[in-house]
């Protein structure tokens, strides 16, 4: 299978990650309600475990639309999203360093693992959209840990509405053609 050829499989599979994307942000919105209502142990909690049921819960969200929910075993790409959330995952003893300076660094912290998680997603659907949703992120993350270093729940607010207005983009973006790293 081509490279574009595996790239097409994977934003058709998967519609662009727009349904990982709205479990995601709606994970995020879930954790930051806990963290404005119920407290700060509750929305780490939440993120935190909530993050491992991300995919599973998006391919069941693909099964009940009557959709394919994994990649072809031909597909050069079957293995990349996995080896990408291991690398994210190893990240998140960082998460804790930053919390244990200041536990307001929670979702800043967060903001920027993920953020740069989503940058090889250019490669993995060929979707220039990420490479925002990236930079958007992070930078986020970057600029609220500094500015807000008291605020428990910005992070978390920012982050929630930023994906969620991704997913109907990237829902869009999964019916256009793919860009190459030759076109960045």
């Amino acid at each position: 299978m081509d490279y574009r050829d595996a790239q097409r499989e994977a934003r058709e599979i998967f519609l662009g990650g727009s349904v990982g994307q709205a479990v995601t942000g709606t994970l995020w919105l879930v954790s930051t309600l806990f963290g404005t209502l119920v407290g700060i142990r509750a929305a780490v909690e939440a993120l935190f475990l909530g993050g491992f049921f991300i995919f599973p819960i998006t391919q069941g969200v693909l099964k009940l639309m009557g959709r394919p929910a994994s990649l072809k075993k031909e597909n050069p790409l079957s293995n990349y999203t996995l080896l990408s959330v291991l690398a994210m995952t190893l990240l998140y003893p960082l998460v804790y360093a930053a919390c244990l300076r200041n536990i307001n660094w929670f979702y800043p912290s967060f903001l920027i693992i993920i953020g740069t998680h989503y940058l090889s997603f250019v490669a993995l659907y060929g979707l220039l959209h990420y490479l925002v949703l990236g930079v958007v992120m992070a930078g986020g993350g970057i600029l609220i840990g500094f500015l807000l270093p008291h605020s428990f729940t910005a992070g978390g607010w920012f982050g929630a509405l930023l994906v969620l207005s991704f997913a109907p983009l990237l829902y869009l973006g999964s019916r256009k053609k793919s860009y190459s790293s030759k076109n960045l």
